[in-house]
Parts: structure tokens; C-alpha cells; sequence
């Protein structure tokens, strides 16, 4: 866990915790380690959102790149149960209903090969807030799931979103696995991601079914000039704050209220400075910190 992720064993909490049938878990922020006794051969790495944004600074930290970190998985023998490959539309370069009118009225402009479409309209108080497109069934090993990203955004966090058109590509078990391979022998990420879409899912001008649709060309085009990076780099301590605020901002409110409180009861010295003892356990030399504060006042 610990060389896979490029960090100390003291950074690690480890909980036993059950979890999803494991016994026990190692911890790094929001990344889990599930694991058993000695009776189970496998262990269970878990990347949420919030985790894949932790890797990502993870990663810059130590100038490695995802695929570095992906070969190292497959060293390990990892296997990935799922994957989820989205292409954002930030124009719309097309609204959704365009599409569903394609397949329910010009099937023979689509060349595809799922079976079955589902068409799902989100309502609410009487307006239409958003159309989601399934192609396939969502229990099967690879579907498409087509909708409005900005939409889910303003349900979440209640504030206006711009609104832009997300193309996923959901693969589990084998065809994840295989295509995780693929990505990480390979590094062409963008291009195999297109593939397995112009594979499963197309639209056409004619029936004669020699040129895309010019929107949906277009959609394909834009992905092609899509770049897979770690986040841009920022001035360190812009970005340790921003670490700050991302992943650690709960925790110290809760804690700081906590302590708070204590000391309102006299459980604590009204002399007790949380944020002081915190910063107790720091490690970073001095010289070093010196160094980031001066790149940040330059």
C-alpha cells in the first residue's frame, strides 16, 4: 500500500473496521486498502472521487504520472473491477433530445451494439430538469450512460452549475480489466476510450453509414485533443491549501468545535491551543519550510 501510493507507513491508519466482507483496512485519506486474514488472496484497493484527487496530488508530489501509477498496479497483479471513462461536452455541441430522436426515430442512422435504450426524464415540481440516456443495460459488463453533468452538480451542492453533456463509458469485471491493460501498456488512453465507444456506439449523416454525424464527428474530434495529467502545477503552498480545504476542512472543523467545547465545560485549559498542537506533530524541516514560504512571497 505504502509503495503503491509513494508514502511513509506513518502516514497510514490502519482500522479493523469491517468492510464490504474484509476484516481489516489501511487508510491514506480518502484511499482504502481492504484486506482479511490469511485465509483471503486478494485485497481491495478503493479510489472514490475525492480519493482520485488525493492520488492526483499524490502523484505530482512525486513526478509520476497515472500511468507510472498503473504499471505499478499491474506489477502487483492488480485487477480492476471497474472502470468509468467520461468525455465532457462543455459546448453542448448538441442537446440529448437531438440524440434520442436519432435512435427512436433514425435507428438506421445508428450503428450500435446494445440492444436495448433507455430514455429517463428527471421531473420535478412540473419542469423538466434533465434527460439521461442508458444504451444498454446497467448490469451488464459495458453500457453507456449519457446526461447532463452541470444538472447532477446543482441537485448536490444547490448552486447554479454550467451545464455541459457527460459520455460515460461504464466497464466492469473483464472488459474493465482488459481495457485497464490495454491503457496502461499502451498509455493511449484518449484513443482506446474511442474506440470502445465508435465500437459500441455511433451515429451517422446517411444510411449509407460512411460519415458521422457532423455533431457527433465533432464530439469525437474534441476528445482526441483531450490530455490525461495530473493536476497543473501551482505554487506549493497554494496548492497545499487547497489540499487543506479539500480533504481536510471537515475533520479540523469537527475536531476544533470539539475542543472548543471542552474547554467551555473545563475539560480542557482555556489556554489550549488546538491548531498549536496540531502543528506539534509537523515533521518538515525547518530549512524547508522556509524554502516554501519564500517560492510563495516571490
Amino acid at each position: 500500500f505504502c509503495d503503491l501510493l509513494g508514502i511513509e507507513q506513518h502516514q497510514v491508519y490502519s482500522s479493523d473496521k469491517k468492510v464490504c466482507h474484509y476484516k481489516y483496512s489501511l487508510e491514506y485519506d480518502c484511499i482504502r486498502l481492504l484486506y482479511g486474514d490469511e485465509h483471503y488472496n486478494h485485497c481491495s484497493l478503493q479510489l472514490t472521487g475525492q480519493g482520485c484527487r488525493v492520488l492526483d496530488e499524490l502523484l505530482w508530489e512525486q513526478d509520476r504520472t497515472y500511468f507510472d501509477f498503473f504499471k505499478m498496479v499491474l506489477e502487483y497483479k492488480g485487477k480492476v473491477t471497474r472502470i468509468d471513462v467520461a468525455i465532457d461536452d462543455h459546448s453542448p455541441l448538441f442537446e440529448l433530445e437531438e440524440l434520442e430522436d436519432k435512435i427512436r426515430n433514425h435507428s438506421d442512422l445508428i450503428k450500435t451494439k446494445f440492444q436495448t435504450f433507455k430514455f429517463i426524464y428527471e421531473i420535478k415540481n412540473n419542469i423538466t430538469k434533465g434527460l439521461t440516456i442508458y444504451c444498454g443495460s446497467n448490469k451488464s459488463t459495458l453500457f453507456c450512460r449519457f446526461y447532463k453533468k452541470g444538472i447532477e452538480i446543482e441537485e448536490k451542492q444547490g448552486t447554479k452549475q454550467h451545464d455541459f453533456n457527460r459520455f460515460e463509458i461504464v466497464m466492469r469485471d473483464e472488459k474493465a480489466n482488459s481495457f485497464f491493460k490495454q491503457i496502461a501498456k499502451s498509455g493511449m488512453l484518449k484513443e482506446k476510450s474511442i474506440s470502445v465507444l465508435n465500437n459500441y456506439f455511433s451515429v451517422f449523416e446517411t444510411d449509407e453509414m460512411i460519415n458521422y454525424w457532423d455533431k457527433w464527428e465533432s464530439l469525437i474530434q474534441g476528445s482526441m485533443q483531450f490530455r490525461f495529467e495530473t493536476v497543473k502545477k501551482r505554487k506549493t503552498i497554494e496548492k497545499k491549501f487547497a489540499y487543506l480545504c479539500s480533504t481536510a476542512s471537515n475533520t479540523l472543523a469537527v475536531v476544533i468545535k470539539a475542543k472548543e467545547k471542552a474547554k467551555e465545560l473545563g475539560l480542557e485549559s482555556s489556554e489550549y491551543d488546538t491548531v498549536q498542537e496540531i502543528l506539534s506533530y509537523k515533521t518538515i524541516s525547518k530549512e524547508e519550510e522556509e524554502s516554501l514560504v519564500n517560492d510563495y512571497i516571490e
